[in-house]
This record gives C-alpha cells, sequence and structure tokens, in this order.
C-alpha cells in the first residue's frame, strides 16, 4: 500500500486508470481523459494518468497539450521512458524535430528496448539530414522488428539520400514483400529504377503506383513513360 494512502481511494483509482485504458483502446479519446481527471483529483502525481491523457489529446490532435500532460508525467517521474517517447511524437508534429531528438535519445537512455524508439529516432535524423544516423537506427529498429515494411521503406529512402541505390532497391522490394500495397514504395522503386537506365520496370512500378492509389505516380508516368 502507498504510504499515506486511503486503500479504498487507491482502489477506485485503480478503477479508473483501467477504465481509462479501456476507453482509449476504444478509441473513446475524450472518456479516456475524463477517467484520467478522475484519477488525478484522488492521486495528483499519477505519472500514468498523465500518460494516457497526454496520448489521448495526441490523438484528438492536442499536441500542445499533450506535451504539457507528458511534461507533468516526466515531472513525477523522470526516468519514465515512454512519456519522453510520447512528448517526442507530438514535437514532431509541431515541427519540433530538434525537441523531438533530444526525447527520443532520453528514452533511448533510459529504455534502449522501447517499440518504435529507433525507427521513429531514425525519421528525426533522415528530417535532420544525418542521412548516416537515421540509417544505422532504421538498421537498429529492424533488428527488433524484421518484418516492418515501414522500416524497409524508411531505410531505402536514406539509401537514396547517400546515393546507395542498389541498396535502395533491395529494401524497398523487401518494404513490398511485407506490404504488397505500398503504393508509395512502388513509386520511389520506380524512380531509382529509371534513375538506373531500367525504365521499362520503373513504368511497371509507377503503373501499380497509380493503381493502388498513389497519385502522384500519374505525374511521373507522363514523364517518364509515354
Amino acid at each position: 500500500m502507498e504510504k499515506g494512502r486511503d486503500p479504498v481511494s487507491i482502489k477506485i483509482e485503480g478503477e479508473h486508470l483501467a477504465a481509462a485504458t479501456t476507453k482509449f483502446k476504444n478509441r473513446d479519446f475524450h472518456g479516456t481523459i475524463t477517467e484520467c481527471d478522475k484519477v488525478l483529483s484522488l492521486n495528483p502525481k499519477s505519472e500514468l494518468a498523465f500518460q494516457w491523457k497526454g496520448t489521448a489529446k495526441f490523438k484528438l490532435g492536442d499536441y500542445s497539450g499533450a506535451i504539457s500532460e507528458f511534461n507533468s508525467a516526466v515531472n513525477i517521474k523522470p526516468e519514465f521512458a515512454k512519456a519522453y517517447n510520447f512528448r517526442a511524437l507530438a514535437k514532431v508534429e509541431l515541427k519540433d524535430f530538434n525537441g523531438a531528438l533530444n526525447d527520443f535519445n532520453k528514452a533511448i537512455e533510459l529504455q534502449p528496448n522501447l517499440v518504435n524508439i529507433y525507427n521513429n529516432r531514425g525519421f528525426i535524423f533522415r528530417k535532420l539530414g544525418l542521412n548516416n544516423e537515421a540509417k544505422a537506427d532504421f538498421i537498429k529498429a529492424l533488428s527488433f522488428n524484421p518484418k516492418s515494411s515501414v522500416t524497409y521503406f524508411n531505410l531505402a529512402f536514406v539509401n537514396e539520400k547517400l546515393d546507395e541505390k542498389e541498396e535502395a532497391i533491395t529494401n524497398y522490394n523487401r518494404a513490398i514483400s511485407f506490404n504488397n500495397t505500398f503504393g508509395r514504395a512502388y513509386y520511389r522503386r520506380a524512380l531509382v529504377k529509371i534513375e538506373l537506365g531500367n525504365s521499362e520496370n520503373g513504368c511497371l512500378d509507377l503503373s501499380r503506383a497509380l493503381e493502388l492509389g498513389y497519385s502522384q505516380a500519374e505525374k511521373a508516368i507522363n514523364k517518364y513513360c509515354k
């Protein structure tokens, strides 16, 4: 039992926190916030309530509000890696890439095996033009989830930036092998193939990308495949 806490209050707090997580899973984000507020009325130092409240605000598009909740969570529990990760994601939405990078670094320092953290940080490195660092993070991310089409796509995109065209095609192939409706991956692979002189196969990829609804492929078809 928490020191100085009424056991009935602790029980009710737990029930509201459980309700908050259930409502979040059911995409009732306003309901999640309401349940978290009930928790915080009983225990103003519940870092989990602030975390769930912040995540719900993130889902509702209130990124500044989410950051405020995550600030409270890490002030209460400075070693709360998930809160740094979530705060970083909110900062990404607000285009604060340097702030996001600092938070991802802190989350990795505290919990190196946190799900998706290396893919998330790799994305920030890519946005900041730090392509070698991004490449290393995407490779690390694949060691945790070797079937992630998104991570293979991100790695291939960085391969392009590093002028590693054959590697880019290999990784776009892998992205497509794990998600054969990944229109943007067909599109990017097509452009690399065309750049390498393989226009016929590149145009086939562009046609497939357009079939899958990736509208930018139409402009490329008109440019390269007529």
